[in-house]
């Protein structure tokens, strides 16, 4: 990866870190429109191409299962990788998971989030979801009732299969 590009994602991920709380903190922000800036980000920094596959999951594709999808492929920011990596049994705020939710025929279905944001959301694990369509339509965002009650199987583990 050349510099001009390590350059810009070094950015993106800081200004990520440091508005996102300020953003949600503020109490006014519309879940929706935060998947839609947190997609932003994602598609800014080429997150397909330039940010790794989750560490203990197959890389590239492999067979999920409801309600994702029949074929995945999940992402981490270096903030995510890098504290799975070194054994953290709670990812830090900034900490972002993209798994997209493919058909069996390998079509993009949907591309579901996860964002460790410190405070928005304690009975959830501090954790911001989104389900979003590949035209953008949110389909669920912010605190989804499916979501956490899926997820809280894990509440051990950061809300983390």
């Amino acid at each position: 990866m050349n510099k001009v590009v390590k350059n810009f994602l070094f950015v993106s991920v800081l200004l990520f870190g440091l508005l996102a709380p300020t953003v949600l903190a503020q109490g006014d922000a519309d879940p929706e429109e935060l998947s839609k800036k947190f997609m932003g980000i994602l598609e800014s920094q080429a997150y397909e191409y330039t940010w790794h596959y989750e560490p203990g999951v197959e890389p590239g594709f492999y067979e999920g299962q409801a309600p994702h999808g029949a074929i995945l492929r999940t992402f981490v920011n270096d903030i995510a990788y890098d504290a799975i990596q070194h054994g953290m049994t709670e990812l830090p705020e900034g900490s972002i998971l993209s798994k997209q939710n493919f058909t069996p025929e390998k079509v993009l279905a949907a591309t579901t989030i996860m964002v460790k944001i410190d405070g928005y959301n304690p009975d959830g694990g501090d954790w911001f979801w989104a389900k979003v369509q590949p035209d953008g339509t949110i389909d669920a965002a912010g605190t989804p009732a499916g979501c956490i009650g899926c997820h809280g199987a894990k509440k051990a583990n950061d809300w983390l299969f």
